[in-house]
């Protein structure tokens, strides 16, 4: 029987993003915007506008992050490799737990559908 895909909202990522900030954190005020084109994160940074823009696409069945950007002082600190790489390993631990393959990513306006196998 094949599973329906697994909707996530922006507001479900912001969620997401919001409860796993330490308290002390330097990143407040996270906001996440979903379209067809990216997943956009926008935040401050000690005060400072920054973002980070990336396109979720399957790759050899795995989830990872593709066309990474960075926007504001973020980029001084960290490179769009430095945050490929976090993405992916964070990716690589959600597909762990589902416990199933990802066989699909949509982006939609403020939502994305997984289709899992």
């Amino acid at each position: 029987m094949p599973i329906p895909p697994l909707k996530v909202s922006q507001d479900t990522f912001n969620n997401l993003v919001v409860l796993n900030l330490p308290p002390n954190s330097p990143v407040q005020n996270p906001s996440t915007q979903i379209t067809p084109d990216y997943v956009r994160l926008s935040f401050t940074v000690y005060g400072f506008a920054s973002a980070i823009s990336v396109l979720p696409q399957i790759q050899d069945g795995k989830l990872v992050a593709t066309n990474t950007t960075l926007e504001g002082p973020i980029g001084l600190v960290l490179s769009s490799e430095d945050i490929t790489t976090l993405l992916n390993k964070h990716f690589a631990d959600a597909q762990a737990r589902l416990k199933r393959p990802i066989k699909s990513i949509t982006l939609n306006n403020g939502d994305m559908s997984i289709q899992l196998g």
